[in-house]
Parts: C-alpha cells; structure tokens; sequence
C-alpha cells in the first residue's frame, strides 16, 4: 500500500487544480476542488473560493437571461452552501422584473464581460507551441504563491490585450509598465521600471518618466488608480525584490511577483532569523534559492532535501539540487525531516500553465 501525501503537498495539489480548473471555464469543478476540509484553514483556498463564486453568480445571471432559471437557480444554490448572503442578494437581482431595461443591459455586460475573462484566461492557459514560458510559480508552506518572472526585463499590461508578458485584468493600457534589471556605476544590480507608450506611473506619488525609476523596498507602485503594489525588500544589498498587488488584483492568478537577480546578488535566504530575506518560522536552518543565467533554480540548505519520485518514492538528496525552470509539472520538494508530528517544510515548483491544458495525476 502506497503512503499517503503529506497533508500541505495535498492542499498545494488541490490548489493548484481548483486554479486550473476555473482557468480551464470550469468553476463547477473547481469548486468542488475548494470543498474538500482540508482547505478548510487555508487563506490562499478562500481568496480562490471567493473567485469561483463570483462567476457561479455571474453565470447565474447569464443562464437566467437565457430563460434556464432552474439551472441558475442550482448555480446560485451552490453559492448559498458557502455564503447565503450572496445567493440571497443574487437571487433578488434575478427575480426582479425581466421588463427593466436598465437591469437587463447591466447583466448582459456583466454576461459580456464574463464571456471575455474566461475566454482570455482559456487562450493564456494553453502557451504557443514552442514558446518558452516566461515565469514560473514559486508555492512556499505557509506563505502562498509567488509567480517568478524568468526574464530580466517584462512588460506588464491588460490581460485581454493579450500584448504583455504579463496581464492585470483592470484599467491599464495593453502594454503599460516595463521592468528590468540594470548595472548601475558602483557594479550593483537594481530592478527598474518604466512607462510604455502613453501609460502614467507614479512612484510614492510621484510621476515616473521615460527614464524610470529604481524599485526601492517600501516604496508604492502605482501603475493607475485600481492598480497599486508595494515594493517588499529581501535583504541589504540584494538586486532581488518582491512586488505584492494591493486589495483584489491579480497578475496571472498571482498577488505578489518575486523579481529574482541573477546568481549571487540575487540569492534569497528563508529562515527565521531576522537576516533572512524571507521569514519562515518553520524552517530550523536556511534555505537558499538561487535563480541562475542558465535557468536553473539551485536550492541548497544544511537540511537534507527531497523531492518526490514515482510510486511514491524520494529521491533523497545532500542538501542542494537544481531544477530547471519553468518545470514542465510540478515539483514538491521537501526540506529538513518531520518533527514533533509536524511534517518537513514544503516547497513547490509549477508551470505557470498547465503545459497541454491537462495537470498530471497524483503520485501515488
């Protein structure tokens, strides 16, 4: 009989699904994904339930201008098992009088706009033949997700235009911020960034111009009114940062971006000391992640490593590895040994789309 996955490896799994799931137009899956209890304390499962439902009820609306109110009416039903006060408010707007013009062309452009965001996310969820993926998703135990740009200079735009490296489904123009690396006199390495075309950007207030702007820790990143991030330092002198979206936007499913230097200047350490670039109780001694020119990803730590094999074996490993990136799956790997009941810390590397629109099963 094969061991079980440890509990966070699952609930990484689950997640991961539930995401591609709704990215794929299936909500009513992905929601059954988010019901299983082991989510049941996540915070990244509810940021996503709360997504899946808010299409449940657009559909809704959809499938009730179309005459189908029982169907509608089982959509909104599986909204109201999880927050009642939703359904209920839902259910009012659809019962209302199908002869208001006004309510009608509202639902049709919510209908609309629906249509459009699921069929943007189906067309990025499948990358062109040949093309290498641009980022990565870095899942940390405990901390959530991090999508990890692969180049060292992107662009940043409305998702729907489809002209970005990266989109923000909000009100930006198709591409509208530039980020990269330069050298600066003194030989260090600094993120920048920039405004493309006729896009504004202020940082801490303040008009960025053609010439850019250096990311300082701390600093706020407004690239327009509804789209605003905070820039997270992760060490003295790293060319690493952290770019976190303030309120409910999302870049590629992601709220935070780790901007990654290249070799040693870029290095990040996560530990529970106070130096750490990244804080992590859980882990006794450091794990550091370096993201290097040939894009591979080396993790080394005084902790043993390992990461999962076939039939449910692992790979043990002498406390460093490298793994290319993007991986073409994903990829648990486990740091230092269980303790005291409490499992090894997980990290977990994944495509930033399902490569061939279908995720492998389940180790066994």
């Amino acid at each position: 009989m094969c061991p079980e996955l440890p509990s966070f490896i699952r609930r990484r799994k689950l997640l991961f699904e539930a995401l591609r799931l709704l990215l794929g137009g299936a909500p009513h899956e992905a929601f059954d994904r988010l019901s299983d209890p082991i989510l049941s304390l996540s915070t990244e499962a509810d940021s996503l339930r709360d997504r899946v439902l808010g299409i449940l009820c657009r559909e809704a609306a959809r499938l009730a201008d179309d005459g189908d109110q029982q169907q509608a009416s089982r959509y909104l039903d599986r909204v109201a098992s999880v927050d009642p006060l939703l359904a209920k408010r839902w259910r009012a707007r659809l019962l209302a009088d199908e002869s208001a013009g006004v309510e009608r062309e509202s639902r049709e452009r919510i209908s609309a706009a629906l249509s459009g965001v699921l069929k943007t996310l189906r067309k990025e969820s499948v990358p062109e033949e040949g093309a290498a993926a641009p980022a990565f998703r870095l899942i940390l135990d405990d901390l959530g997700e991090y999508l990890v740009p692969l180049h060292t200079e992107f662009s940043l735009g409305h998702a729907r235009a489809g002209r970005s490296d990266f989109g923000i489904m909000a009100d930006l123009e198709p591409l509208h911020a530039r980020f990269y690396v330069q050298e600066s006199f003194h030989g260090g390495h600094s993120w920048r960034v920039a405004p493309l075309a006729s896009a504004a950007l202020k940082l801490d207030g303040r008009a960025v111009g053609e010439e850019g702007a250096t990311l300082s820790p701390g600093a706020l990143l407004a690239l327009s009114p509804r789209v605003q991030i905070c820039v997270d330092g992760l060490g003295e002198g790293a060319s690493s940062v952290a770019l976190r979206l303030v309120g409910e936007v999302e870049c590629e499913g992601a709220t935070r971006l780790l901007l990654m230097g290249r070799g040693s200047a870029g290095e990040l350490t996560l530990g529970r000391g106070g130096s750490s670039s990244i804080r992590v109780a859980a882990l006794e001694e450091e794990l550091r992640l370096r993201l290097n020119e040939e894009r591979t990803l080396r993790l080394r730590s005084t902790m043993p490593l390992r990461i999962g094999g076939a039939a449910g074996a692992e790979q043990e490993l002498d406390g460093e590895l490298s793994i290319r990136v993007p991986p073409s799956e994903h990829i648990d790997v486990l740091v230092g040994e269980s303790c005291a009941g409490r499992p090894p810390y997980g990290v977990m590397l994944a495509p930033l789309t399902p490569v061939g629109g279908a995720e492998p099963g389940p180790r066994s």
